[in-house]
C-alpha cells in the first residue's frame, strides 16, 4: 500500500493530536470527576456521622431526662436519611468508562502516528536508495 508523504505527515500530525486530547482527557476530564466523586464520598460520610451523632445524642438525653433509656430509637428517621453504599457505584462505572475512553483515544493516536512516522521513514528510504539521474550519466 502507497501513501503520499504528504498524507503519512498528516496522519502522524493527527496521531499527536489524539494523543494530546488523551492527555488532556486525562488531567481535565478524568481527574476532576475523580475528585467529585472523594469529595461526594465525604460529604456523604460527614452525613452518615452527624446521623449517628444525632441519635447517640438522643438516647442520651432521654437516659439522663427520666433515668430509664425507653423507645428513644428513632429508626424510621435514622433509615430515611442513610444512604447504603453498594459494592459498585455509578462512579465506579463512570471512571471505567473514562479509563476506556482514554486508553482508546491514546492507542488510537499512537497507531496514527506510528502509521504515519513508518510511511514517511519509508519514503526517505526508497528515495535514498534510488540512484539519482546525474550520477546515472557518467
Amino acid at each position: 500500500m502507497r501513501i503520499k508523504p504528504k498524507t503519512a505527515y498528516m496522519v502522524e500530525v493527527f496521531g499527536l493530536v489524539v494523543i494530546l486530547l488523551s492527555v488532556g482527557w486525562q488531567v481535565f476530564i478524568e481527574e476532576d470527576s475523580q475528585e467529585l466523586a472523594r469529595e461526594a464520598e465525604i460529604i456523604q460520610l460527614n452525613e452518615k456521622l452527624d446521623d449517628i451523632w444525632l441519635y447517640v445524642g438522643r438516647i442520651g438525653g432521654a437516659v439522663t431526662q427520666d433515668s430509664s433509656v425507653g423507645s428513644v430509637a428513632d429508626y424510621e428517621t435514622l433509615n430515611k436519611h442513610w444512604r447504603y453504599v453498594s459494592q459498585e457505584t455509578n462512579f465506579d462505572y463512570t471512571a471505567r468508562l473514562f479509563r476506556l475512553i482514554r486508553g482508546i483515544l491514546f492507542l488510537f493516536g499512537t497507531v496514527m502516528l506510528s502509521i504515519g512516522r513508518y510511511y514517511e521513514l519509508r519514503e526517505r528510504l526508497e528515495t535514498r536508495a534510488q540512484p539519482s539521474i546525474n550520477s546515472s550519466r557518467e
